[in-house]
């Protein structure tokens, strides 16, 4: 979205951060699905997730998907990160915007950097680092 959003209004630099998009066709089933019963766990099973947070391997489990390092994330930030997944008003269409891959549009005049995290489990390389869309010169 934020490279669309930069062929529409001008930047002076773009930085994208393990971006969901760069993808050949579109969005894996295995990053779909993995949101999606986040999502879901997040809102029917808020309580649970909620007291699992509360020790290290809970947070591993529940959040290692998503997080790099959770085992450094508190209780209190943990049981946060499950709120907002399960209440965020803005899930479904993001999920939708994201699921189409991105497609070089306008050019952009400015410089963009692309980083992933080496700890990333969800934009795994082999299928979510196309990135021979993006503009020329992006530094990765």
């Amino acid at each position: 979205m934020a490279l669309e959003l930069a062929g529409i209004r001008p930047v002076a630099s773009l930085t994208l951060l393990s971006p969901a998009g760069l993808w050949r066709g579109n969005m894996p089933l295995y990053d779909r699905a993995s949101l999606q019963a986040s999502r879901w766990f997040s809102r029917h099973a808020a309580g649970l997730l909620s007291r699992l947070v509360n020790y290290r391997l809970g947070r591993a489990v529940v959040l290692g998907q998503t997080h790099g390092r959770p085992f450094h994330i508190t209780p209190g930030h943990a049981r946060m990160a499950v709120r907002a997944l399960g209440t965020c008003p803005g899930f479904g269409a993001t999920m939708k915007a994201t699921a189409r891959p991105y497609r070089s549009g306008p050019p952009i005049g400015a410089p963009v950097t692309v980083a992933f995290g080496s700890r990333d489990l969800l934009l795994l390389p082999h299928q979510s680092r196309h990135l021979d869309e993006l503009p020329p010169g992006t530094a990765v």
